[in-house]
Parts: C-alpha cells; structure tokens; sequence
C-alpha cells in the first residue's frame, strides 16, 4: 500500500436506520506514475492543476447531463470503454472495458491500406460501419467492445430488477458515422450522441472547437471536482513546512510557559518515559499480526475478483430451461407454443389456442411466477371455421429475471398437461 496513492470521492450521503452513512468511489494509483505527470510537467516548464482518475471525470460531467431518470452512458475512448449507469444523478456501477476507437481505426488501417490520421478521417466521413454485424472486418472490430457492454448492463439489470431508460454516448466515437446505429441496434436501445455539454462554457481565446469539445470530458471533468493525486514527495514536503512552522510558534510558547513546567515532578517524567518504552516493546512483539493482515487482505482482493469476475459471466438465460419446465407444466392443455425467443431475459413467444379464455389462463400463469415481469400481448386475434369452431392466435412477451430459480415452483401452480410444437430458441 506504500506504493499507492489513495484518494475517494463522495457520491451519495445515505440515511440507514437513523444512521447517517456514506456512498464512495476510492481510486488508488501507482506513485510513480502520478510522479511521472509531474516530471512531464517540470520538463515542459507547466504546472499542474490536478491529476484525476478519468471514470471520477466523466462522472463530474455527466451528473449535470442527464435526468434522474436509469441512464446509461457509454464513454468511447481510444484504448478503453468507460461504462456508467447512473439513478437519480448518482453513480451506481462503473466498469472499464480494454476496447476502445483505437480498434476501429486498426482495422480501417488494414483494409485500406491507410495511417492512423487519414483512416480516423475515413471513419468520419463516410459511413463504413453496417448495421448490424455481419461479418465486415471493419464492423467485427467493435464487437467485442458491445458484448462486454452488454453484459455489464445485464449484470446491473438482473440484480436491481430495473431497466435503463436511458442511454448516451460520448468521447471520440461520436464523430464516427454509423456507430451510435451500430451500438443502438445490438443493445437493443435508443443511444443518444452527447454533442454538447451543459454547463460548460468554451472560452473564446480556446484553441479548440466547439464540435470537439466533448472528446475532452476528462479534462474538462478534473476541473470539477477532482480526486487529486498528489506525490508523496510533496506532501511530505508539505507537512516539513507546517512542521516548521509548529515548531518555530511552540518554542515562543514554550519561553511563555517555562515557568509553569518546572514545578511537574521529575519523577512523573520518567515514569512517563518508562511506559513508552513498555509499550513500544508490546508492539514489537505484535508486529507479526501484520504479515497475517496483509495476506487476509490478499486472499480477500482474490476472492472479490473471482466473485466479481463470476457475476459478470451470469445471464438471465443461463437458466431458461427451468422457464421451460415452467411453462410445460402450467400452461393450459389447449394452448400450443409454436415459436419461443429469448435474449437476454427478454422472452417472446407465439402460439394458438382453441379460446381467448385460455390465453386468458396462460397470462395468469405467467404472472403468478416472481420471475416473470411486464407479460404484453403484442397481438391476438381469433377466427371460426365453417364448422363453428374458433381458433385464437395470439403473441406475448415478458421479462425472465432466472438468475435465482428456488422460487419458481413455489410460484406458481399446476393448471394442466400443456402442449408445445415447433419451438425455437435463439439466444
């Protein structure tokens, strides 16, 4: 930890059974490389203002941005993806991906043939990333950077059981044709480009564009409210001065006050001595307890990694056959699934039935399940054949939240032996 520089920012004071607690963001970075910004600037002839972690930055901006509203704001850089989502204005999740611009403009480069600058302009100019992915090179590159977009908003929704109402996008992809599209269609969710920023005034002798100015939220978002890390050296050169200064006041002091300090007993001085002494004896035989703190805290940081890295991998799909079961079990005898669909919790099924009220009996089902959330019936319709009898077809879809399954059967109820034909799963 010596080796660390610590600093946190407050995000939220939060009232807890009459107790007041706190809501924080701790970074902690490598001494020498804060030093190193230091030593840059030195041999520039600058100054340093701050020097921030970039995911506290963007938070600064992005607070004054957006609404209460769940929003989700993905933070384009060049070899890196800063993914936030925010409620009510305060920061609930922040994750950093290693995909960023840079792995656009790679793959640009090599199909054209160009170098860096000339393929960024290319990408900004024309429109040279699909839709959707479908195997172009220069699209593919991005996907990786989406997946893992994707499962960091899956793992925030499946555990709050809440949806992101909104979404934006900003940093250097913004300028790109086609990839705010890109991004929009695979996560399934409008993406809004943050173009300018509120609150944010560009001063007129400013060597930079208004249209650029959203490539610099990290910069501009030091400025707000910075975590500051600072060198150890210079604060420790900091406290030598106020040290100094303690030092200098107290002597004065001390010449006010001789007086008064000779009549303490001597013998009470050394008795005094004698138990520092005694105590600085007991902490050295505990300073063993130090080894076995250090590795407590390894092993833990081990754990919490593995346990995190372990949440990230887990998809309300993961367990879409116990829906299956559920719904061989209780949906009505006369009611058919002919199609099934499921993507990342999101369920859409068609099917037929012999009533309306059977349909009827299948939403029920459905509802009676704590799993299964927001069952819309997008279309239904019922027709009659020469004979008299009717034939209802009909859609639906829901939310599966299955990552925790003990309470599905306890849920829910048996109604009849169901039916199942044709059914197809994409996931």
């Amino acid at each position: 930890m010596d080796e660390y520089i610590i600093q946190h920012t407050v995000l939220q004071e939060i009232e807890d059974q009459g107790q007041k607690k706190l809501k924080i963001m701790v970074a902690a970075v490598p001494s020498e490389v804060v030093e190193s910004y230091y030593d840059l600037a030195k041999a520039l002839g600058l100054k340093v203002a701050f020097v921030d972690y970039a995911g506290n930055s963007t938070y600064q901006i992005m607070k004054q941005q957006i609404g209460e509203e769940v929003s989700l704001v993905i933070q384009v850089e060049n070899d890196g993806t800063v993914i936030n989502i925010f409620k009510e204005n305060v920061l609930q999740l922040q994750r950093m991906v290693p995909y960023g611009k840079s792995m656009l403009v790679n793959a640009v480069m090599d199909k054209y043939g160009l170098k860096y600058d000339a393929a960024t302009t290319k990408l900004q100019n024309e429109t040279l990333l699909h839709s959707r992915f479908d195997g172009d090179e220069v699209t593919e590159s991005l996907r990786y950077m989406a997946s893992n977009i994707n499962r960091v908003i899956d793992y925030y929704v499946s555990r709050n059981r809440v949806s992101i109402q909104k979404a934006y996008l900003i940093g250097h992809s913004t300028t790109i044709k086609g990839f705010a599209t890109l991004l929009s269609n695979e996560l399934n969710m409008p993406i809004t480009k943050v173009e300018a920023l509120k609150g944010i005034v560009l001063d007129k002798k400013a060597y930079v564009e208004e249209a650029t100015l959203t490539s610099y939220v990290t910069n501009l978002g030091a400025v707000v409210d910075p975590v500051d890390f600072v060198p150890r050296k210079m604060q420790e050169a900091g406290s030598k001065k106020e040290n100094t200064k303690m030092i200098i006041v107290g002597f004065f002091g001390a010449v006010a006050v001789s007086a008064l300090l000779i009549v303490i007993p001597l013998a009470q001085v050394v008795a005094l001595n004698t138990q520092i002494m005694g105590l600085n004896k007991d902490v050295k035989k505990l300073s063993s307890i130090n080894d076995l703190v250090n590795s407590y805290y390894a092993v833990k940081d081990k754990y919490n990694d593995v346990s995190a890295f372990a949440a990230l991998t887990a998809d309300s799909d993961d367990t879409l056959q116990e829906l299956v079961s559920f719904l061989e079990k209780n949906i009505p005898s006369d009611v058919a699934i002919q199609s099934f669909n499921a993507s990342s919790g999101a369920i859409s099924i068609s099917g037929k039935a012999t009533s309306k009220a059977s349909v009827a009996k299948l939403i029920q089902q459905l509802e009676s399940n704590s799993l299964i959330t927001g069952v819309d019936v997008p279309t239904i319709s019922e027709s009659k054949d020469n004979v008299g009898s009717s034939e209802v077809t009909f859609s639906l879809s829901f939310s599966y939240y299955g990552i925790n399954t003990s309470d599905t059967t306890s849920a829910t109820t048996s109604s009849g032996s169901g039916s199942t034909s044709n059914k197809t799963t994409n996931k």
